[in-house]
């Protein structure tokens, strides 16, 4: 619009005439349009704008102001959302560390350091190693494998490690039972608490006091001065009195001078009270005045107005609606009656234009008219009354003498204003009341000075007042008359002095004056400054009375009833029906968590008021904030339970139950004898056998050699008594574990002499079973590695072998006459990632193909020599890369075949451009998805391409025959290195056992990879 009238040349040139356009757009009702021309005015003046913004707090914050409070309260906010973090966090990482090994065995966890990306999870899932398929048919070889060295677990902690570790979960939870079962016994009792209506439930609590209130108004001097009110008035009538008339008529020397009979009537009074709210406070307090005329069977009316005195209602009750008047109805239905209007005399004149209001002048049929004020009113005021024949009075006990007078007796015809008595409001709120009823305070509201003032203002009994009024999140007048009288009544007083009449009388006046009571709402900004500022003196004060105050339940019909607007439950019946419950819940009431601490006689604390936005969002919607404090008091004894009772079982509890079974299955161990009978080629095992069945209290007595070779590929065997099963089967697991997991025949029999354990041992060694060490650093990458047993095999490929090449000539015999270890799997990412992560080393790119379980790829001849030499460091074991020989003796596994399995290439046996396989020519497969050897390797043929240690040669002519790896001599090209298996891009010709290749040993690809050896 103001775009159109500028483009039409209509639009004023003078700034202060586009008030009448701006008006209409700004403002929502009269009141705003007549305030605008005003703030309009001011802000077009620069010298005002600053009383502008005092003024208009609300309407137009200034900018400093807002964005410091923004600071302050994002300040707070962080505070407090950081603090919960913290915590959280903290709580969090105390169950990771602690939690897996009380509930469930430790998982395997990713390498140090190794996060993936989502590159990565997008273009490889998760790979999970395929269950090995069964090997080949294995080979006959002569065993003389040494036992197995490494320490033997201790069993019998690992047998009682699920029961330790579900004992140590039983003592974590223990303390938790009790404080779930409180907080529960807590939410079901405070789940019922609502503010909500008075109504008629039988859920309502009502409350009484051993004392009578004494009224106000009260007193023999103040019932004796309104008893005055009784006397009859002298009304004028129609009829003459005819001696009076001859009379008057005769002295005004025969002119008619009629005199009127007079007529007695009773004194009708009507009382017109300001009210904010149907809770007003400040009404309320007036309306006291009404009870001591009803008391005093004085006839009174009493109506409430708002701002406006010419709209009046009538309250009603339950049983009868509200009923409206206009003031010409009351002068024409209460004619000749006596007039009181309780309200602050603010509203007499225009808050913006300072005019005085036009509906003075329709309160002229009334002949006495009395305006009692709450002390508020200035001289200007007291002039406008007296104007309209108003008497202004405070409205308080020790004028009602006054009023009587001016009301029973004549007056003159011109009253004279009084110097009115004032006590002004704290200088904050009076600036602009109604700016502090919002759910937060004013921009840039001080409240520390806030609170001083209402001290100044209220006195220090008014203050502590208005603190206890607090507890209750809805103003309730008969609560803070209650209030009042258990404050300072003499109850609580330390002198037992209860104050005088007039005193409390000034205390509810000035109390009732603040917005917060006039408008019955109590802001929880308010409450919380309010009850957080009390020493622990008045703190202990306000809790004790308004314990009082519930301790004394009565009947609904009983006197002295207090009834508040708030659901709860009987204290000797804290089981409430279901229904009952669901039906409360769906009021749309809150609960209040202050009120309902102090009701359940909690003491006031900081997390009764302070609960930051960010956690309360994650409360339920019917704020079931009552339970933050308990819960966090609960919590924080139940950590501290809790971490003792687990410190104490982890420390002295577990190692003692564990030390019991252990010295228990000694005992029984003693009990029966052990005989091992051996061969010469198991002596050694004999002797290892022999030690840990002593050191677990075993009666051991070896037999000499026996001389039958036909048990020499038999299997070890244990014969035992019936009842001897449990110390057998331990006797069998040490067995087990000197022999790389080899199993043993177990036998009963019942013709043993003695009732002795026997074990025959025939074989040292379980071919194809792989173990591991744990690193020093707790990696959970170990090496599975498998033993592989001296023997002869012909290295090299005969003439008439398809696609066979010269450099793998002349074939020759080798013979490895010592024991050496394997690894069972080509080296994975997962194995050298940890490596590469713990020395800082670059981690090999995967090609996209994933990580994990995939053999490592793009990596060089140094780069393997540095895993095996950082391995070596962390196991203290000899790692190393295999040699050539022993890399074409562990692949053939005793077979003179093309490919460890036949002559032909077969399906899926492998991976390569032509096997079968769902990889084939595409990427590398998992480790272990293709079936192992007869040494029980897997990957031996395909794949990836493996390292060794020997230098290239052209051919074998002068090669090593005892397995060593082959170097500079002979004229070794140290700077290739041989590289055995082929890999998933090769043809299957390329994955032959006896074909050789070379590569740089700065060399890198996406087909090479690398398989450890150990020596020991």
């Amino acid at each position: 619009m103001l775009d159109r009238l500028e483009r039409q040349g209509r639009l004023p040139k003078d700034a202060r005439e586009l008030a009448p356009l701006l008006g209409p757009l700004f403002c929502r009702n009269p009141e705003e349009q007549a305030r605008f021309p005003v703030l309009f005015k001011q802000w077009l003046n620069p010298e005002t704008q600053p009383a502008l913004a005092s003024v208009n707090r609300i309407a137009a914050p200034g900018r400093d102001a807002l964005l410091a409070a923004q600071a302050v309260a994002q300040k707070s906010q962080k505070f407090w959302i950081m603090g919960g973090v913290v915590v959280i966090v903290c709580l969090l990482a105390l169950f990771i560390a602690k939690g897996p090994g009380w509930f469930w065995p430790k998982p395997v966890s990713m390498p140090v350091g190794v996060e993936p990306t989502k590159e990565s999870e997008k273009l490889a899932p998760p790979i999970v190693r395929r269950k090995p398929q069964l090997p080949a048919d294995s080979i006959t070889i002569v065993d003389h494998i040494t036992p197995r060295s490494q320490l033997e677990p201790d069993y019998i902690k690992k047998d009682w490690e699920d029961a330790v570790r579900h004992i140590g979960w039983a003592l974590f939870a223990l303390p938790w039972l009790p404080v779930i079962g409180f907080l529960v016994w807590r939410y079901r009792r405070d789940a019922v608490l609502r503010q909500q209506n008075a109504s008629a439930d039988d859920l309502l609590r009502c409350f009484h006091f051993d004392r009578l209130l004494q009224p106000f108004f009260g007193g023999a001097q103040a019932e004796q001065t309104l008893r005055e009110l009784h006397a009859a008035r002298l009304e004028p009538t129609q009829r003459l009195h005819i001696s009076a008339t001859v009379d008057a008529t005769a002295r005004n020397g025969g002119y008619f001078q009629p005199v009127y009979r007079n007529r007695r009537i009773a004194p009708e009074h009507v009382l017109l009270v300001r009210s904010q709210h149907r809770n007003d406070q400040q009404a309320a307090l007036a309306e006291e005045l009404e009870k001591r005329f009803k008391s005093l069977g004085l006839p009174i009316t009493t109506y409430r107005f708002r701002d406006d005195p010419r709209w009046l209602v009538q309250w009603g009750d339950a049983n009868s609606p509200a009923k409206y008047y206009q003031l010409p109805q009351l002068a024409a239905r209460h004619e000749g009656a006596r007039l009181l209007i309780i309200s602050e005399t603010g509203i007499l004149f225009h808050p913006y234009s300072g005019e005085p209001r036009s509906w003075l002048d329709d309160f002229t049929p009334w002949r006495d008219k009395v305006w009692l004020q709450p002390r508020d009113a200035k001289n200007v005021h007291a002039k406008l009354l007296a104007q309209r024949r108003f008497l202004m009075l405070p409205l308080a006990q020790d004028n009602l003498p006054q009023l009587v007078e001016y009301l029973t007796k004549p007056q003159p015809h011109k009253l004279l204003p009084q110097v009115p008595q004032t006590w002004p409001l704290p200088a904050l709120i009076a600036a602009e009341p109604d700016a502090w009823l919002g759910e937060r305070p004013p921009y840039g509201a001080d409240l520390p000075l806030l609170l001083r003032q209402l001290e100044q203002f209220l006195g220090t009994g008014g203050l502590r007042l208005l603190r206890a009024v607090a507890v209750y999140p809805k103003p309730h007048w008969p609560l803070t008359r209650a209030l009042d009288y258990l404050l300072f009544g003499g109850l609580n007083s330390a002198t037992l002095i209860a104050d005088p009449p007039q005193r409390r009388e000034q205390r509810l006046a000035r109390l009732s004056r603040l917005p917060w009571l006039t408008h019955a709402y109590l802001p929880d900004w308010l409450r919380e400054a309010l009850l957080l500022g009390m020493d622990r003196t008045e703190r202990t004060q306000v809790a004790a009375v308004w314990q009082r105050l519930f301790d004394q339940a009565a009947s609904r019909d009983s006197l002295q009833v207090l009834s508040l607007e708030v659901r709860v439950p009987s204290k000797w019946r804290l089981q409430i029906k279901f229904d009952d419950w669901r039906a409360i819940s769906k009021d749309s009431a809150i609960n209040d968590p202050i009120f309902a601490n102090i009701l359940r006689g909690g003491k006031l604390g900081l997390l009764d008021f302070r609960i930051p936005q960010a956690l309360a969002k994650l409360l339920p919607q019917n704020n079931q904030s009552v339970l933050l404090r308990p819960a966090a008091i609960a919590l924080l004894w139940t950590l501290l339970g809790s971490g003792t009772f687990y410190a104490a079982w982890h420390y002295f509890g577990q190692h003692a139950l564990v030390d019991y079974q252990r010295n228990r299955i000694a005992q029984e161990n003693t009990q029966w004898p052990v005989t091992i009978e051996y061969r010469e080629d198991t002596q050694a095992l004999m002797s290892a056998l022999q030690n840990n069945l002593k050191s677990a209290q075993f009666t051991v007595t070896p037999q000499q050699p026996g001389t039958n070779e036909a048990n020499a590929a038999n299997r070890n065997t244990i014969r035992y008594p019936a009842d001897s099963e449990a110390a057998a089967e331990r006797v069998a697991r040490s067995l087990k574990w000197l022999t790389y997991g080899a199993e043993a025949a177990f036998n009963p029999s019942e013709n043993l002499a003695d009732k002795t354990i026997r074990v025959e041992l025939n074989r040292t060694y379980q071919h194809g079973t792989a173990f591991t060490d744990k690193l020093d650093l707790g990696l959970p990458f170990e090496p599975e590695m498998v033993r592989i047993p001296p023997g002869k095999f012909l290295m090299g490929s005969p003439e008439t072998e398809s696609g066979r090449d010269s450099d793998e000539s002349p074939q020759h015999e080798v013979t490895i006459g010592y024991a050496f270890e394997i690894g069972k799997y080509e080296v994975t990412f997962d194995e050298y990632d940890a490596f590469a992560n713990a020395t800082k080393r670059k981690l090999p790119d995967d090609n996209g193909w994933g990580r994990g379980k995939r053999p490592v790829i793009n990596v060089s001849f140094n780069d393997a020599q540095a895993y095996v030499h950082w391995l070596s460091q962390q196991t203290g074991k000899r790692y190393r890369l295999p040699t050539e020989a022993e890399w074409e003796y562990v692949a053939r596994a005793g077979k003179q075949t093309r490919y460890w399995w036949d002559d032909d290439i077969g399906k899926n046996n492998a991976v390569c451009g032509d096997c079968g396989s769902e990889w084939d020519s595409k990427q590398t497969a998992p480790t272990g998805s293709f079936k192992a050897n007869a040494f029980g390797l897997h990957d031996t043929a395909s794949n990836v391409w493996e390292w060794t240690q020997d230098c290239w040669h052209g051919n074998y002519d002068n090669a090593p025959a005892d397995g060593s790896a082959w170097l500079e001599k002979g004229g070794g090209d140290c700077a290739r290195r041989v590289v055995r298996g082929g890999s998933w891009s090769n043809y299957p010709q390329s994955l032959r056992s006896a074909l050789r290749n070379w590569l740089s040993t700065v060399g890198a690809n996406y087909v090479l990879g690398f398989r450890i050896a150990r020596a020991f």
